[in-house]
């Protein structure tokens, strides 16, 4: 259980909450509880929980969901949880928004056998985490 881990952006005060350590739901609020046992509620609307992948890049950082990502081509992707698949999904610029219209079947729109869809599909090394999408949104506006 110790590699389920998430992070808390604050939207109203853009910066991390600190050390969050398991998150629980009650009532249309989260609870957060940090590891000094402080106990924080926050509403769903006023920050973005993201959860750890699971992975590390190549450096040994911790990939959560909500980071960019630059691939061993040197292509930059978000980094999404996709229910419908059940697992992260990585997406450029241009396919996100692509994505956030309505298309979800992105993978099956594509006819390049080469291009990755999931971040399960890379190994570590090919990966390196280069920001997150709310403090550094300008490194998908390139791709």
């Amino acid at each position: 259980m110790e590699n389920i881990r998430f992070r808390v952006w604050c939207k109203h005060y853009n910066e991390w909450e600190k050390h969050p350590s398991l998150i629980s739901q009650s009532g249309g609020y989260y609870q957060v509880f940090s590891r000094d046992l402080r106990v924080t509620q926050i509403r769903d609307k006023d920050h973005h929980i993201m959860m750890f992948t699971g992975m590390q890049d190549k450096n040994g950082k911790d990939v959560y969901d909500g980071d960019i990502i630059k691939d061993y081509r040197g292509k930059a992707y978000k980094i999404v949880y996709e229910p419908d698949f059940m697992t992260y999904a990585i997406f450029t610029g241009q396919e996100w928004e692509w994505f956030e219209k309505g298309n979800n079947h992105f993978k099956y729109c594509y006819s390049d056998e080469s291009k990755e869809y999931f971040l399960h599909e890379f190994d570590s090394y090919e990966i390196e985490m280069i920001g997150n999408i709310y403090e550094n949104p300008e490194l998908l506006e390139s791709t």
